[in-house]
């Protein structure tokens, strides 16, 4: 695996790592590598069960710089009358949107994703070839296109 240089090493692409690389962008000059185990940000929000919701309105959660949702009050279900709360697509939706429409385009942020296979962890800087490797291990292995520790 090559070595790769930075200005923060964030461990997680969850709610958490997402938040402090996207204030950091904001308040400072600094590169950002965010590595995480999973082919996209959303953290726990990736495993969690489809029927989650958050137990907050939207609008209180996520990044400084990107609101989640619309601030609008729910009018059915058992939520009416209350702002919204995100459901599990529309969070994992909005972690996804802030990599690649805020964080990435600034030129300042890497995000390394990794896999594991047969008890190996592979790594990839681009999320397309994650993708692509979680697919067809197999058929990725054979073209030689991953690095492992």
């Amino acid at each position: 695996m090559r070595e790769v240089e930075t200005d923060y090493l964030v461990i997680g692409a969850g709610a958490s790592g997402m938040a402090f690389t996207d204030t950091l962008l904001a308040h400072s000059d600094a590169e950002v590598v965010l590595v995480d185990r999973r082919h996209r940000p959303g953290g726990h929000w990736l495993d969690a069960y489809p029927f989650v919701r958050l137990h907050q309105p939207s609008a209180y959660y996520g990044v400084e710089s990107r609101v989640l949702g619309n601030n609008r009050i729910d009018e059915h279900g058992p939520n009416a009358g209350f702002y919204e709360r995100a459901s599990k697509p529309e969070i994992c939706d909005y972690y996804s949107r802030v990599l690649d429409e805020h964080l990435l385009p600034t030129g300042r942020v890497r995000f390394i994703g990794t896999s594991e296979y047969q008890g190996k962890t592979y790594y990839f800087c681009a999320v397309s070839c994650k993708r692509k490797f979680d697919e067809n291990p197999e058929k990725y292995l054979k073209a030689g296109g991953v690095g492992t520790p």
